[in-house]
């Protein structure tokens, strides 16, 4: 379930926008009920905020994330 996770906080970062537990179940291949009980979990930590029955990326946990993806830490390496 930490790959799950991790897709869904991915995911939330890219854009910043709202989505619901639907979007995010089908978009990522999760089961609805799985993928509800996750974005309550992140909310509750604060990886993630609830809009009513939306959530998006904590700002934060978005900037974090996007400035530390697999990719830009490879860019880094080959770049030396």
């Amino acid at each position: 379930m930490a790959k799950k996770i991790d897709e869904i906080l991915e995911f939330l970062a890219l854009d910043g926008s709202l989505y619901s537990v639907k979007d995010i179940s089908i978009t990522l291949n999760i089961p609805q009920g799985k993928c509800e009980e996750t974005m309550h979990f992140l909310a509750k930590y604060g990886f993630v905020k609830a809009s009513g029955k939306d959530f998006q990326i904590n700002p934060t946990i978005g900037d974090f994330l996007l400035g530390t993806s697999e990719e830009s830490v490879l860019q880094t390496i080959i770049s030396e």
